[in-house]
C-alpha cells in the first residue's frame, strides 16, 4: 500500500477504502437502491445466489457468512456497489435475528431470505438502471 494509506482489513468493505472509488450505477443513492439497480441491470436473482450459503436451509446465516455471500452474489459489481461498513450495518440491522448483548455471546444472524426478497422487490419496481431511470 502507498505510504500513509492503511491496508484494508479482512472485513473492510469497498466503500471504506478510498483507493477503490469509482462511479457505479445509482451513485449517491441509498444502499438498497444501489443494490436493486445492480440486481436489475445485471439480471441477478439474489435469492438463488444467497441460498447457496444457507447450508441447513434455516433462512438465516451468521453475519460474516452473509457479508461473504453478498459479495460473491454481486461478483465484480461488489466494488461498484461501494458499500461502507456503516451502510452495511444500516441495511442489515432490520434483518438481524439474534443480536449479541454481552461479551461472549454468539455473533448475530441475518434473515437472508427477507433481505433478498426486499432487494428483489426494489429491483422489480425500478426502471432499466440507466442514468435517470432508477
Amino acid at each position: 500500500m502507498p505510504k500513509g494509506v492503511p491496508a484494508p482489513g479482512p472485513w473492510d468493505l469497498p466503500g471504506d477504502n478510498a483507493n477503490l472509488d469509482n462511479e457505479g450505477l445509482a451513485e449517491g443513492m441509498h444502499p438498497f437502491i444501489r443494490m436493486g439497480t445492480i440486481v436489475r441491470a445485471r439480471r441477478i436473482d439474489l435469492r438463488i445466489l444467497l441460498d447457496a450459503y444457507d447450508m441447513h436451509q434455516r433462512g438465516f446465516v451468521d453475519i460474516n457468512t452473509f457479508q461473504r455471500a453478498l459479495s460473491y452474489a454481486f461478483g465484480e459489481q461488489w466494488n461498484e456497489l461501494q458499500l461502507t461498513t456503516a451502510e452495511f450495518e444500516e441495511c442489515v440491522d432490520p434483518y438481524l435475528s439474534r443480536r449479541p448483548t454481552k461479551p461472549g455471546d454468539p455473533i448475530a444472524y441475518v434473515l437472508w431470505q427477507k433481505f433478498a426478497n426486499h432487494v428483489q422487490k426494489i429491483a422489480d419496481s425500478m426502471g432499466t438502471g440507466k442514468p435517470g431511470d432508477y
